[in-house]
């Protein structure tokens, strides 16, 4: 994905990128398939079908334009999921996709119906509260959170369960897990 021109592209070898890691779940995404494929590739073509985007690729792609990478790689954008021979070519090729990323997206949310529309937790607005204990001595507000450490937090994900995501995690150069409590890189 060219989040600058908000559509799909050809890659070179000589790109940049980040790739995003997540679970589809049981949402319904937009894909690349026959159908999809010239609106995507127009540029644009994403802000076309924004609505059609699920939550966690739109965060994604937000990040990045934020981070200033300008491809991102996401499976169900990246792979023409009615083409048997593509499917075949990139899902043999995914350990080089991990390994080529400069930087991989984690959504580790650890919410039980985590799928595609989930937001990348602690990126955006999202109906999560952090409990806090407050309090006051000698003029300092002194607060007190409980948050787990990174391996319990990436641990109670679901994207910690599934097996696709093994290969992501330890092909992966650098992580930029969103947990449900803080953000891990």
């Amino acid at each position: 994905i060219d989040v600058h021109a908000k559509c799909l592209i050809e890659a070179t070898c000589e790109n940049t990128f980040a790739a995003l890691s997540y679970v589809w779940g049981k949402a319904k995404q937009l894909l690349l398939t026959n159908t999809t494929r010239e609106i995507l590739f127009t540029p644009g073509g994403l802000e076309c079908v924004s609505s059609a985007l699920p939550r966690t690729i739109a965060d994604a792609i937000a990040l990045c334009e934020s981070l200033d990478y300008r491809y991102l790689w996401v499976d169900a954008l990246c792979i023409q999921q009615d083409d048997r021979d593509d499917m075949a070519r990139q899902i043999s090729g995914m350990g080089n996709i991990y390994t080529s990323a400069s930087l991989t997206i984690v959504n580790a949310s650890s919410v039980p119906d985590t799928n595609a529309n989930t937001p990348l937790p602690r990126f955006s607005p999202s109906p999560m509260t952090i409990h806090q204990h407050e309090e006051h001595i000698r003029d300092q507000n002194i607060i007190l959170t409980k948050r787990p450490p990174f391996s319990v937090a990436v641990q109670k994900s679901v994207w910690y369960s599934r097996g696709w995501t093994l290969q992501e995690f330890h092909l992966s150069k650098r992580l930029l897990f969103f947990t449900d409590h803080q953000v891990f890189f």
